[in-house]
Order: C-alpha cells, then structure tokens, then sequence
C-alpha cells in the first residue's frame, strides 16, 4: 500500500486489534487482580507470607503484591489514561499506548521471573504464568511497534479532527 492511498484517518485494519484490546485489557487485569486477591487469601499463602511461620518466603509478598495491585495500577492506567486519549484520537495515544504496552511487557517478564526463584510455587500456577507470558508478550511488543511505526496510525492519531463531525449539533457550536 503507497503512502497516497490512505487519505481518510480512521479506525481501520489493525487499529481495530487494538481498540479491542484497549476496551477488554482494563476490565481484564482488574478481574484478574480481584480474583487473585481472594485465592491469596488462604491458609496456605498466610503461612508463606508470616515471617514467624517456618515456610516463611520472603518472595512471596512481591509476588502478591505483583499479582494483585500491580495489575489494578496497570487496569486504571490502561483505562483513564490510555482509553479516553484513544476515543478523542490525541496525539498522545501513541507514546501512552506504547509506554503501556512496554508496562505490560515488562510486569509478563517480571511475574515469569519471580515464578522461576520461588520455589514454592505450584507448577500449574508457574505453568500458566509462563504461558501467559509467552503468549502476551509478543502481543504487547508487536501492537506497540505497530502503533508507533504504522502511517495509519500516525495519520490517526497525529491530526485534531472535529469531534464526532457525524452529529450535525457539533457543526453548530
């Protein structure tokens, strides 16, 4: 495709990808942090987590904290930062999309990484961090270079449009 025949900015092709992406990402790393809460809170992870109990991880206070808050911050981020700049169509979007897909790369790396020293983590729970990671990882660096590289994207992105020019009340303003 020649640079000449995308003329119209708009929501096409991959951008789609990337609206889902940005409309389900929040609402899922928020259920995943709540859910995740709750099981955190058993018996089992209480003795991992009190340093006067003799099963006593020192790791396992970062891999909660990882796995519960880190991914609500990551959730509100995603959802009042990175979502309204992609509905008025900023400027901005592209870097914040690009910073918050980098984020998500970065806490898949790290939740990957933490599983790995702590030994007393079950192999399922390891097993689909690592799975989670192989999949989400090259998801989140491919729809970040594409929203920082692609032309539609930039021509998107880059020119102020008239806000929702389909509604004939805004051309009176």
């Amino acid at each position: 495709m020649s640079k000449d025949t995308i003329t119209e900015p708009g929501i096409r092709g991959w951008l789609i990808v990337v609206m889902i992406m940005l409309v389900f990402s929040p609402g899922d790393f928020l259920a995943h942090s709540f859910h995740l809460q709750s099981e955190f809170d058993s018996p089992v992870v209480r003795q991992l987590t009190d340093p006067s109990s003799p099963l006593y991880d020192a790791r396992w206070p970062i891999f909660i904290f990882t796995e519960t808050f880190a991914f609500s911050i990551l959730g509100a981020v995603s959802f009042f930062l990175v979502w309204p700049l992609f509905i008025l169509r900023h400027r901005f979007f592209r870097i914040a999309f690009a910073v918050d897909c980098a984020a998500v790369g970065t806490l898949l790396i790290f939740r990957a990484m933490l599983v790995a020293i702590i030994p007393s983590v079950a192999q399922e729970l390891r097993s689909s961090i690592y799975l989670e990671a192989a999949i989400w990882l090259p998801v989140s660096i491919a729809l970040g270079v594409y929203i920082i590289r692609s032309r539609r994207s930039q021509i998107t992105f880059t020119r102020r449009l008239v806000p929702y020019p389909a509604f004939p009340f805004f051309t009176r303003l």
